[in-house]
């Protein structure tokens, strides 16, 4: 029900902020050197 779609909504909003940290991450690195 709700409770499952709230799950999913959850794990792809993480999956998503973890994606944009990553690429955050890359970019720096890319900038520094």
């Amino acid at each position: 029900g709700d409770e499952a779609i709230a799950t999913l909504i959850e794990q792809l909003r993480i999956a998503v902020w973890l994606t944009g940290a990553g690429s955050a991450q890359e970019l720096g690195r890319e900038h520094l050197r």
